[in-house]
C-alpha cells in the first residue's frame, strides 16, 4: 500500500473520531423548531420538527448564520436522526 493512501486513511479516520460537536438543549418551554434553512420566514424555511423543552441535541456549527428572524446566531444541529437550523436565542 502506498504511503499516500495510508496517510489518507489515517487522516480520514482521525477526522471522524475528532468531530467537534457540543451538546445543547432547549430552554424555551414551548420547545424549539428545527428548520431546513436558517430563517423564521415560512417562505424561506420549513419546520422539520419541534424539539421539546429541556431535550438535548448536538450542535455542529455555532455560527451558521445571523438575522432572518433570529436575534443571535443560528446553530446547525443534529437531533433525533435529523439535521437543520435552530435560533440560538431560544
Amino acid at each position: 500500500m502506498s504511503k499516500k493512501i495510508l496517510l489518507f486513511i489515517i487522516m480520514f479516520f482521525m477526522g471522524i473520531i475528532f468531530v467537534n460537536a457540543e451538546t445543547g438543549y432547549t430552554t424555551d418551554k414551548t420547545g424549539l423548531n428545527l428548520r431546513d434553512y436558517p430563517s423564521t420566514s415560512s417562505s424561506k424555511s420549513h419546520i422539520l420538527t419541534s424539539i421539546p423543552y429541556k431535550v438535548e441535541f448536538y450542535v455542529s456549527n455555532l455560527n451558521a448564520g445571523t438575522g432572518n428572524g433570529c436575534s443571535k446566531n443560528w446553530y446547525y444541529i443534529y437531533y433525533n436522526g435529523m439535521e437543520g437550523y435552530v435560533c440560538s436565542s431560544l
